[in-house]
């Protein structure tokens, strides 16, 4: 069982980074600005609720076993991933429908967010680069990685990217993370893996048998996450490293 107060142990080579909600990020996320749509509405969602609403999207998300297509991902698709993030926040069954539709409408008119990198992100891994930590960047995406990475600015810090469609395995399924532990030539108990899901990206690790540090920004995670590292930002990493001799 892992503590979230405890250094990880000695003997970490390999640094995984989750990409999606990790390093990058969306401003304003798609969760702030759904509940800005449901007040636009009239509806106001109390921050305890919104919290359960994130935890619902994670585990959704985590659950989805196949690669979805712009085909797939339809108007009906949007609204129905609505009516149900509200549904999990608790909005009254009779007014679900209607809201839900209402914000699909408004995500497809208005959402435009700004794309970037996660604050501090650069500096952190400059120095893990520096520290002589492997460095590999892990997503469930189908495309390749390198030029998400490119735009970003931060592929000179990876060793290695890895995208789930090049392996075909989703985190949380073991393979990827035993392909990325492969290229980086290191053993599972060298590996770490940092990433904002716990379904998907501690519960990934650990069935790979490495370690799990959730980012965990807004304590979704809080009463769950006992069995892996926790840190609030990603600059809080460096002191769950083992420390140096």
């Amino acid at each position: 069982m892992a503590s979230t107060q405890a250094r990880l142990p000695a003997g970490v080579k390999l640094i995984l980074f989750d990409l999606h909600g990790t390093l990058r990020q969306c401003v304003p996320s798609m969760h702030e600005s759904l509940l800005a749509f449901a007040q636009d509405l009239g509806y106001s969602v109390a921050p305890k609720a919104a919290r359960v609403g994130i935890l619902w999207s994670k585990a959704h998300w985590a659950s989805t076993d196949r690669w979805l297509d712009s085909a797939d991902m339809d108007r009906s698709f949007w609204t129905s991933y609505t009516r149900q993030y509200l549904a999990a926040m608790g909005v009254p069954e009779d007014q679900l429908d209607e809201m839900a539709s209402s914000i699909t409408d408004k995500f497809t008119n208005d959402y435009a967010p700004r794309i970037a990198l996660a604050p501090s992100a650069k500096q952190l891994l400059w120095e893990l680069r520096e520290q002589q930590y492997q460095l590999g960047l892990l997503s469930n995406q189908r495309e390749p990685l390198t030029g998400i990475a490119i735009e970003l600015g931060i592929i000179e810090y990876f060793d290695f990217t890895l995208a789930a469609g090049q392996v075909g395995s989703r985190k949380p399924a073991r393979l990827i993370f035993q392909q990325a532990i492969t290229m980086a030539g290191v053993q599972p108990e060298e590996a770490v893996h940092v990433g904002d899901n716990y379904f998907s990206d501690s519960m990934g690790a650990q069935r790979a048998d490495l370690f799990p540090v959730l980012l965990d920004e807004q304590g979704v995670f809080a009463e769950i996450a006992c069995d892996c590292w926790t840190v609030r930002q990603l600059v809080d990493l460096p002191a769950l490293l083992p420390a140096s001799e």
